[in-house]
């Protein structure tokens, strides 16, 4: 699958952040195949490369979970 890089602006804590990382959009699960297999499925990923404030990299500054808070917010706004 091609790869490319995806721009998303969101608002953390009131702060807007334009957020530039790969998105993988989820996949639907399939019970069964004719041969009787299936797959499971998988959730949307997005797998970020650079979080900015006014063209500042802020990566650095942020905990883990609010790493992740961000991810899933670029997640919700690019699946909706």
């Amino acid at each position: 699958m091609k790869t490319n890089l995806t721009e998303v602006s969101v608002d953390f804590a009131g702060i807007p952040m334009t957020v530039t990382g790969t998105f993988t959009p989820s996949e639907n699960c399939v019970m069964y195949y004719s041969d009787m297999s299936g797959y499971p499925g998988s959730a949307a990923e997005f797998e970020i490369d650079s979080i900015q404030i006014n063209g500042q990299e802020v990566n650095d500054l942020l905990s883990d979970d609010q790493f992740d808070e961000v991810m899933e917010m670029c997640i919700n706004s690019l699946e909706n």
